[in-house]
C-alpha cells in the first residue's frame, strides 16, 4: 500500500519559523492507522503546529517504517534538533500491571497472557503514577530504531501512556462522581472509568458501526455499575459536535461533554480553528513523565 507524504491536516502557525529550536519540543504519534506531529514553543507554551497524516487503511509495520523513513526525509518541519522529542506509539499489545504485582523481569509473560507473541519488537514498561501501575507493550524494533536515528533522546511511551495521564493531568478526575473517559480515532474506543476519584478501568475496542461503538461503551459502563443517565462521558478524539456518534451519545447519555485542555499551554490563533478535543492525546503528550 503507497501512503501519500500529503497531509491529511495541517496546522502551522507563521511565528514557528522565527522560532529556536533550541526552545522547541515535538511530540510524535504513531499507530499503523495514521501518523502526527506537534511542535511546541517551550517558553511560551505555544503549540505551533499540528500535522497529521491518515492512512487510506491499517498499515503494517514494514509499511509504517516506509513511510517514517520518507516523512524524516522530506518534512522539513521534522529535521531540527530538539530540545525534547517524545514519541507514543499505539497498538493493542499493552496491559497494565498494579506496582504491587510488577516485576521488571516478568514483562514478556505478562503479555503472553493478553495478547499474541509479537516478533522482532522490544517489550518494554511506562510507570504511570497517577494509577500505580505499569503498563507494559511491545514496540517493534525496526520502529524504535528509526526514530533513535533521527531523534536520539526520543522519550517513548504508549499511547493509552498518554490518554491516561492526559485524563489526571487535566484535573478531570475531582470529586466523588463517577465519569466516563472516551477516545474516538479510526473506529477504535478506548474508554477510562473513574469511580470516587478511583482509576477503575482502561480498555480499547475496535468497531465498525455507531451502533458497535455504542454497545461497547455501555457494556463496559454496566460492568462498574456507571448510571448513563447520572454519570458524566468527557470526549476525546476525532468526533465532531452532531456527528452520527455524537448524535447517539446524546440519545442514550444524558451528560455528554468535549474535554478541554486545562494545563498552561495555548493554541495559537491559527490552531484555534482545531477543537481541542481532536489531539487530546497528541497535545499532552509532552506533559507526560
Amino acid at each position: 500500500m503507497a501512503i501519500t507524504l500529503n497531509p491529511t491536516e495541517s496546522y502551522i502557525d507563521s511565528s514557528l519559523n522565527e522560532q529556536s529550536f533550541s526552545s522547541i519540543s515535538l511530540s510524535l504519534q504513531l499507530s499503523l492507522n495514521d501518523v502526527s506531529f506537534t511542535i511546541i514553543d517551550n517558553n511560551q507554551g505555544n503549540y505551533l503546529a499540528i500535522v497529521a497524516y491518515n492512512f487510506p487503511e491499517k498499515s503494517s509495520v514494514s509499511g509504517l517504517v516506509d513511510f517514517l523513513t520518507q516523512l524524516f526525509l522530506y518534512q522539513d518541519l521534522l529535521k531540527k534538533e530538539f530540545a525534547q522529542v517524545f514519541v507514543s506509539y499505539k497498538n493493542n499489545t499493552a496491559t497494565l500491571i498494579p506496582t504491587e504485582l510488577f516485576d521488571e523481569n516478568q514483562l514478556s509473560t505478562y503479555l503472553k497472557f493478553t495478547t499474541e507473541d509479537v516478533p522482532d519488537a522490544n517489550i518494554v514498561s511506562d510507570f504511570i503514577k497517577e494509577i500505580d501501575a505499569y503498563n507494559v507493550y511491545s514496540i517493534p524494533q525496526s520502529i524504535e530504531k528509526l526514530i533513535k536515528m533521527n531523534f536520539v533522546d526520543a522519550k517513548f511511551i504508549h499511547n493509552s501512556t498518554a490518554f491516561i495521564q492526559g485524563v489526571f493531568n487535566n484535573k478531570f478526575v475531582v470529586g466523588n462522581a463517577d465519569k466516563v473517559f472516551v477516545n474516538i480515532n479510526n473506529n477504535e474506543l478506548e474508554v477510562i472509568i473513574v469511580k470516587g476519584s478511583k482509576f477503575y478501568l482502561y480498555n480499547s475496542f475496535q468497531f465498525k458501526m455507531k451502533e458497535d461503538f455504542l454497545y461497547y461503551l455501555l457494556f463496559a459502563m454496566k460492568q462498574f455499575n456507571c448510571d448513563p443517565t447520572s454519570t458524566e462521558i468527557i470526549v476525546m478524539g476525532k468526533i465532531a459536535e452532531q456527528s452520527p456518534i455524537h448524535s447517539l451519545l446524546l440519545k442514550y447519555i444524558v451528560e455528554v461533554n468535549f474535554a478541554k485542555n486545562t494545563f498552561e499551554s495555548n493554541l495559537t490563533t491559527l490552531l484555534n480553528e482545531i477543537p481541542e478535543h481532536y489531539y487530546f492525546t497528541l497535545l499532552n503528550l509532552s506533559k507526560c513523565e
